[in-house]
């Protein structure tokens, strides 16, 4: 949870706060990686549960919550609320997800509605970041975002200008990780339609960071395909992506790429992967294309859940930075 401290003070006749101004936030933030491990599996080294995280943070909480998706954790939520801790959710809208009979309980707590997602049946991975009252604010930008439009269905001509952003690759904002050296972070976000003034869009994020990658490049991800889905007769091809590790695989680094295989995996991804792996032997220096499929096992009882029992994170890691 983000302790408040003078780089959260905002400068004399204006909304700016001292890290927008200075670029260096003061904090001594700390740092941990979470992960939502499928039941009946083990891996090591073993770090904190998603569900703890959530616990640990909702335990602290004194004045709000913001939340933008739905978990099992219930149970804190309500005792959130009950020690007058201001919850705010913001979700995809109900109905598609079917019942949502604790969410209804909460709104009559004061909440907004959100679906709930498996804490231990889909593997997720995360990071818990504490006393980093900078980027909070940050995060709160977007997440003023969700609840603007939430509120009032419709995306501004205009965003305001507290939602602007001052951070992304060309300009980090420098700060500690567990009283480390410096370090630069920036926050991207898509879609670009949500995007006020300054917020980097994920895509060029994504690609700059492939772009200055000199060795490696690991990709992990559900579902790849170069190509838009869900749009009926008007997908389109879409090599982006594609187009930069086939780049950098030409420069002589070399990608891996970890994706899931589960039930509802896309048919029309295996001639795709095929095509990045073809161009191994075309390469004129020593970079590379390798993939691996991920495949959670599943249970015939395992096989009732919906849309769970899968690496669902999504992360990238190079010798440069990280991009979660």
């Amino acid at each position: 949870m983000p302790m408040f401290n003078e780089d959260m003070k905002d400068i004399a006749g204006t909304n700016v706060k001292k890290y927008e101004r200075t670029g260096v936030c003061t904090d001594q933030c700390s740092w941990e990686i979470i992960e939502s491990i499928p039941s009946e599996m083990n891996y090591s080294p073993q770090h904190k549960s998603t569900y703890n995280a959530w616990v640990e943070l909702l335990k602290v909480a004194n004045k709000t919550v913001d939340i933008t998706a739905g978990s099992k954790v219930f149970k804190q939520i309500e005792n959130a609320a009950l020690r007058g801790v201001k919850i705010r959710i913001a979700q995809n809208s109900a109905g598609q997800f079917g019942p949502l009979d604790e969410l209804e309980f909460l709104q009559r707590r004061g909440s907004a509605n959100m679906d709930w997602q498996s804490l231990t049946e889909v593997k997720e991975l995360g990071i818990l970041m504490k006393n980093c009252s900078c980027l909070a604010w940050e995060f709160n930008k977007i997440f003023s975002v969700y609840w603007r439009v939430g509120q009032e269905q419709k995306i501004p001509s205009v965003w305001p200008v507290s939602l602007q952003t001052k951070f992304n690759s060309n300009h980090p904002l420098q700060l500690h990780f567990n009283s480390s050296m410096p370090v630069n972070v920036f926050i991207s976000h898509s879609p670009s339609a949500l995007n006020p003034k300054g917020r980097e869009h994920d895509l060029m994020a994504i690609i700059g960071l492939m772009n200055k990658a000199n060795q490696k490049i690991k990709i992990a991800v559900m579902d790849y395909l170069p190509i838009t889905l869900f749009m009926k007769e008007n997908n389109t091809f879409w090599p982006a992506i594609d187009d930069a590790i086939r780049t950098a695989a030409f420069r002589g680094v070399h990608v891996q790429m970890l994706i899931s295989i589960w039930p509802h995996s896309k048919k029309e991804a295996t001639p795709y992967l095929r095509s990045l792996l073809q161009i191994n032997e075309a390469l004129p220096k020593k970079g590379s294309i390798s993939i691996k499929f991920f495949r959670v096992p599943v249970s015939p009882e395992q096989a009732k859940l919906k849309f769970a029992r899968v690496n669902h994170n999504k992360y990238m890691v190079t010798d440069e930075a990280a991009w979660i």
